[in-house]
């Protein structure tokens, strides 16, 4: 993806949302915070990685609380038939939640709703109390955005 076609599509989006326009860092990427999550956007060819860190939610490196992530994973099988995101670790050790969005048909609504739901599954991430795990008495426990 061009950074033409990138800054356009930012330009509406940003339009769209009623928010200031949106500025690009040096390597083209976009550091945007939408109801209170972190998102970066940076392209890769034809398209756009989504990434978010977790680390407030499930710690990062050594620190890692591997009951969450477990927990997290779970999640993450639940809802990847509705949804592209996926967890991933940075190579300084930080869980993100990641999507790749196909920019090549320069479509505003594709990104738009790729945002709204990375947003949407941050918030439920961020209101889950990730205690000690529930019992299930009978069945499966199945979370969906």
């Amino acid at each position: 993806m061009d950074k033409t076609c990138m800054n356009r599509l930012a330009t509406q989006l940003a339009h769209r949302l009623g928010m200031a326009p949106w500025l690009a860092d040096d390597a083209g990427g976009y550091h945007l915070c939408i109801d209170g999550h972190g998102l970066l956007l940076e392209p890769r060819g034809a398209q756009l990685m989504v990434r978010s860190s977790l680390s407030s939610v499930v710690g990062q490196g050594a620190g890692l609380d591997q009951q969450v992530l477990r927990r997290l994973l779970g999640m993450v099988t639940a809802w990847a038939a509705h949804c592209p995101q996926r967890l991933a670790l940075t190579p300084e050790g930080e869980l993100v939640l990641e999507a790749w969005v196909d920019t090549s048909s320069d479509d505003v609504d594709t990104l738009e709703h790729m945002l709204g739901v990375q947003v949407a599954l941050l918030n439920r991430l961020c209101e889950q109390r990730f205690g000690p795990a529930p019992v299930i008495a009978r069945g499966a426990s199945v979370w969906l955005p």
